[in-house]
């Protein structure tokens, strides 16, 4: 446990998520034939039964292979942490900014109430947008919990799916111990689509904190715009007030900050702006294809039990 908290991991689970489907990844990159052609084919003559079997196995593991790309998934999670450390620094930098224009503004006395005014507003508005960073620093970091969650069941189902199509060559091979590969593919499918099961609600569960990213990202959009105006505005009232050099520095280093922050609160939209609709199809596919494997492995155990 101390090891796995001195590397920053809060629990054995977290630390599987991240390591397993890092070294799936870095398997895949090292073999260049796919699994069903590394795996081989069964003999001529064999059963046709364990024949589908093997076939609907691949199918199976192709499906597994074009659920996502494990690359593309494992980068996403770190790009929206990035932009979940942003947003805290922003609140904080939003929060001092619109501070110190309050009091430079109280230091320029009666000459400076309109400028007040408008420093208090601003100071006003970033106090309500507290709360909206904290719900965009909640929501990202749900979504990169549930991401761990998804690549840790893909990578698992792959090596299931592999162990499968292991056990259907088993069954074509003369000395095969038919009731062990059989209770062991029965196992496997089980697992398969418990994890299809999981892979589903955790897609539903990754879109809705999205959803929640993206909705809480477009109100600080709008808080940002409104921020915009009253540092525009600030800049002007600062010309009217005698010796506020000092008052228009603090609005430019606002009006530079701004600037950056709705730059990143695109990027934000736009990294978040990603659809796991085709995995969800592929998950469909996957079930519906262990249900022909079941049906195989159904006739295979009959035949067993007919030949006993």
């Amino acid at each position: 446990g101390e090891l796995l908290a001195g590397a920053g991991f809060d629990s054995y689970q977290t630390f599987m998520n991240i390591a397993l489907p890092a070294e799936i990844q870095s398997r895949d990159e090292q073999l260049s034939a796919s699994t069903h052609e590394r795996l081989g084919t069964i003999p001529a003559g064999a059963d046709p039964t364990v024949v589908a079997l093997l076939e609907s196995s691949a199918l199976v593991n192709d499906y597994v292979d074009q659920l996502l790309n494990l690359e593309a998934y494992i980068e996403l999670g770190p790009k929206l942490t990035d932009k979940a450390d942003y947003i805290l620094g922003l609140s904080a930098d939003v929060s001092l900014f619109s501070l110190n224009a309050l009091l430079a503004a109280g230091r320029a006395g009666t000459a400076g109430a309109a400028l007040s005014a408008v420093a208090g507003l601003l100071r006003s508005n970033s106090e309500r947008s507290g709360p909206t960073f904290k719900l965009i620093d909640e929501s990202i970091s749900a979504v990169t919990g549930t991401l761990q969650q998804i690549l840790f069941v893909i990578a698992a189902t792959k090596l299931q799916s592999e162990m499968a199509m292991v056990f259907a060559q088993e069954l074509g091979a003369e000395d095969s111990d038919h009731a062990a590969d059989l209770s062991n593919m029965a196992g496997l499918s089980e697992c398969i689509l418990d994890n299809v099961d999981r892979l589903s609600g955790a897609l539903d569960e990754v879109e809705s904190h999205i959803r929640d990213v993206n909705r809480h990202v477009s109100q600080l959009k709008r808080d940002l715009s409104l921020m915009r105006a009253l540092e525009v505005n600030g800049r002007i009232e600062a010309v009217h007030v005698p010796r506020t050099s000092g008052i228009q520095n603090v609005f430019t280093s606002i009006s530079e900050q701004i600037g950056t922050a709705r730059t990143e609160v695109d990027d934000l939209l736009s990294i978040a702006d990603v659809s796991f609709t085709a995995d969800r199809k592929r998950a469909g596919r996957i079930s519906r294809e262990m249900s022909s494997f079941r049906t195989h492995l159904a006739e295979l155990d009959a035949h067993e039990a007919e030949a006993a």
